[in-house]
């Protein structure tokens, strides 16, 4: 335990696959991180505002995306 947090379940946390882990970073922005697992597929996915926009970052795609774009390509 450092500071009131544990630091060894926070890693733990953020290993275990399919779970949604919310952060904040000290500028105050939040962010969500995905890690999601397949047999044969592991990818991370990140949410996060920039500039008052949502955007996705996937580790597989080179640039950040708009949910938008995301949610229209979904058909929602």
């Amino acid at each position: 335990v450092v500071k009131g947090v544990e630091k060894v379940i926070l890693i733990q946390e953020q290993l275990s696959k399919n779970r949604v882990i919310l952060e904040e970073d000290s500028s105050g922005c939040i962010s969500a991180s995905i890690t999601s697992s397949t047999y044969e597929r592991k990818s991370k996915a990140y949410i996060l505002i920039k500039h008052g926009r949502v955007y996705m970052k996937n580790n597989t795609l080179g640039e950040d995306i708009p949910i938008a774009i995301i949610f229209k390509a979904m058909g929602v």
